[in-house]
This record gives C-alpha cells, sequence and structure tokens, in this order.
C-alpha cells in the first residue's frame, strides 16, 4: 500500500491518496495479517491494527483485480468516513474498502462512487474466491448513517456493498 497504519491513526482531511503512474495494491492498509521474521513470511493473527478517519480529500484510482481492497484494506482496526470521496478503486473483492473479520466500519458522510470488484471465480465469494462488494466488501461490522455509494460494479454480488460472514476454508 501507499500508507500503512499499524497501531496508530491516520486522518485524512485534504489531499488526494492516488498511485500517479505507479502501481499499487492498496491505497493505504490498515493492520496486516502478515508479518515478517527472519525473511519468512506468515501469517500473524494478532498483529496490531489500526483507525482510520476520513474528513476530506481523495482515494482514487488504487488497486489490482488480483488484490482485495484497492483503495482501502483493514486486516483490524476501525474506518470512520465522514467526508471526502473513494473513487476509481478495482479490487478483488472490495474494489474501494475491504474489511476483514473483527473490523468496523462507520460510514456518515462522503461519497464511495465507480468503484470496481473486477475478478469473477464461479464458486464466488463463499470460496473466498470472491469478487463481491463493488464499493464496499466486509467480514466485520458496518453502520452506514449517512453519505453516497453509487455506481459501484462488481462481476460477482454486491455492486455496491457486499457483506459476509468470517470464513475459514478447510
Amino acid at each position: 500500500g501507499l500508507i500503512y497504519v499499524g497501531g496508530g491513526t491516520l486522518t485524512l482531511e485534504g489531499g488526494s491518496i492516488s498511485p500517479e503512474g505507479h502501481s499499487n495494491n492498496h491505497g493505504i492498509v490498515i493492520g496486516t495479517d502478515r508479518t515478517t521474521e527472519n525473511n519468512y513470511n506468515y501469517k500473524d493473527p494478532n498483529s496490531a491494527g489500526g483507525t482510520f478517519n476520513m474528513t476530506g480529500g481523495s482515494i482514487t484510482g488504487n488497486g489490482s483485480p488480483d488484490e482485495d481492497g484497492g483503495g482501502v484494506y483493514v486486516h483490524k482496526g476501525i474506518v470512520n468516513i465522514k467526508g471526502g470521496s473513494l473513487e476509481g478503486n478495482t479490487g478483488n473483492n472490495g474494489g474501494c474498502i475491504y474489511a476483514c473479520a473483527g473490523t468496523t466500519i462507520n460510514i456518515s458522510g462522503g461519497i464511495i462512487s465507480g468503484n470496481k470488484s473486477e475478478k469473477y471465480d464461479s464458486r464466488g465469494a463463499f470460496f473466498g474466491e470472491g469478487s463481491g462488494g463493488g464499493g464496499i466488501f466486509t467480514r466485520g461490522s458496518m453502520v452506514l448513517s449517512g453519505g453516497k455509494i453509487s455506481g459501484n460494479t462488481a462481476k460477482g454480488g454486491g455492486g455496491g456493498i457486499y457483506v459476509d460472514t468470517d470464513f475459514k476454508k478447510y
């Protein structure tokens, strides 16, 4: 990601988070489920989360159809969106925002528009191969009390929002 929040708080009041000609998988990563030790990358369920507050500015043009959460990827933490715009981001699940189980998303303002969940697998999101939630894909909790979510698309389910359960492959 362009910005990583691991245990702290990031507030975006203005400006733009965009790749500016560089490729990236996520605009902002909050917490992570991976850690590296002795040059070995492994899953770490106890990794730190963080808080992201957005009251203005924009997150645009980030992501990859092969990765979840083009604009914002949240492993653990809280996202509060009160203003600003999240537009034109691309991802597998969650073109704009992807939130793992145990996260919280609060949206009371702002615009989430023109984001795409691109990849499709006939097994669907149930098997973790997804492509749901052009705007938002969440396995955590979410409160939507304002803002505008429009014009997002998904090759799977939930063009605007896809709410799923905590899921484990067996």
